[in-house]
Formats: C-alpha cells, structure tokens, sequence
C-alpha cells in the first residue's frame, strides 16, 4: 500500500512539473508534407494521438465484442472431448446394463432329441 502512495505521489510531482514547463514553453510542431502544413503544441499534439489511440481500440473492442470468433479456446475443447468421453462411457454402462438385464430373462432351450 505504501508503495502505491509513493507511486501516486511521484505521478503527480511529475505532472505538476511537466505542466509548469507546457506552461513556459509549450513547445512546437510543425509537420509540412507538400503544400498542406500542421501547426500545434507538443501538448496538443499528445492529447490528439492519445484521443485517437483511445478511440481506435473502443471500435476494436466493440466489433471484437459483435463478431463472434470462429475458433474455439483450447479450454472448451478440451472440455468438450470430456463431455463427449464422459457420454461415451455413459452409453457404454447403459447398454451393457440392457444386456445383463437381457440375459437373466433367457433361458436355453431345451435341447431335444428325436
């Protein structure tokens, strides 16, 4: 727990010093690709790169969540080849319960000689 503190603490020293030198010197960017130029603040420029990063990987995550994934996870299959084993046995108990309970009603028929 301490060190969480510790950790807090630290992000906001750091915060504060990095927003009191945006402050004084907001810095510069500048990105020119032929005739079109792009003008703004190194702050501004970080908190737009940091919106669209945020945004992109919402739309991921909401398709992710709306397309359903044709692979199945090693987990379910591995616990689908159990319940189907587990069937299998059931199967096998069941049908060897019919022929014991079968057998008991049978009797050989007499054998006869003429």
């Amino acid at each position: 727990m301490k060190k969480f503190f510790f950790l807090a603490l630290l992000a906001l020293v750091g915060g504060t010093l990095l927003a009191i030198q945006l402050v004084r010197d907001p810095g510069y960017i500048l990105i020119a690709y032929g005739n079109q130029t792009f003008e703004t603040s190194l702050f501004a420029l970080l908190v737009a790169v940091l919106l669209v990063v945020a945004i992109i990987k919402l739309v991921a995550s909401l398709l992710g969540a709306m397309i359903p994934r044709s692979g199945r996870s090693s987990a379910k299959i591995k616990a689908g080849s159990n319940k189907a084993a587990r069937n299998e046995a059931d199967r096998n108990e069941a049908d060897r319960t019919k022929a014991d309970r079968n057998e008991v009603g049978k009797t050989e028929p007499s054998k006869r000689h003429s």
